[in-house]
């Protein structure tokens, strides 16, 4: 978290702290912009791969939920206790968007918010790792790719190799498009742009996207949540007695 600051905490947090509000949810979002464009994952594959699902899923809502969000990649959240007590928080590196299923479940859409939190925000930047799919920005694809394929499935939606292999398609057509406006961005802002290197990366993005429909497929009672906290007080009732006495250091020994 290179830019890191508390005014950042501060703007995130007044919405669930207000009293006379009804936020329960807050996301942040931000520009991901240092010396040059960052956040790939979000630009390149996220924004086109929801343009693309629209056109095989256009009623579904949770499509349009999750794009309106300016950042949904954001990893900055804010919530309220009782909703952190329901939601299964996942496991794996979909966890943002993850996140945001969850929240749609659990509440109506008056009660989520965004705030804006920086002018500018940088942080760690993932390697690209398209040859490896167990690391790096193509993981992230994967299991982003996943949370959303899940999520839809469980709202009616049919997925089949047939819809995915058409995606694929889809998405590449979409992503083209976006790089050229980026391309024009880093142009009128001053900023360099390799645009090979962002084309090996949508190219990279849609293999990842097959790969991840194809594993959802073969996988489709797979779903990497965690238990909700009712549950872990449900299994273990005095765990949040042990979790206020106890050192932070000692915390994970507890929760095993």
């Amino acid at each position: 978290m290179v830019t890191y600051d508390r005014y950042l905490l501060g703007r995130l947090c007044f919405p669930v702290l207000r009293p006379d509000v009804d936020f329960r949810f807050v996301k942040a979002y931000y520009a991901r912009i240092s010396d040059r464009l960052n956040g790939r994952v979000c630009r390149l594959y996220m924004y086109p791969v929801l343009t693309a699902l629209k056109t095989f899923f256009p009623k579904q809502p949770f499509l349009d939920y999750l794009s309106a969000f300016r950042y949904p990649l954001a990893g900055e959240m804010a919530m309220d206790l009782d909703l952190a007590r329901h939601i299964r928080v996942p496991s794996d590196w979909g966890l943002e968007v993850g996140l945001l299923a969850e929240v749609y479940h659990n509440l109506s859409l008056k009660e989520i918010c965004q705030v804006d939190v920086a002018g500018r925000y940088d942080h760690k930047h993932q390697e690209l790792s398209p040859d490896d799919a167990s690391k790096g920005l193509m993981r992230m694809v994967n299991d982003i790719t996943g949370s959303i394929l899940r999520t839809l499935a469980s709202q009616g939606a049919e997925i089949t190799l047939g819809v995915l292999r058409s995606l694929e398609s889809a998405y590449l057509r979409t992503a083209q498009d976006y790089v050229e406006r980026y391309a024009f961005d880093a142009k009128i802002n001053g900023f360099p742009y390799d645009r090979h290197a962002e084309e090996k990366a949508v190219e990279a993005f849609s293999r990842a996207l097959v790969a991840a429909g194809e594993y959802y497929l073969e996988n489709r009672r797979y779903a990497p949540l965690l238990p909700n906290w009712n549950r872990v007080v449900a299994a273990v009732p005095d765990v949040m007695d042990w979790l206020e006495v106890l050192p932070y250091k000692d915390h994970k020994a507890v929760l095993g």
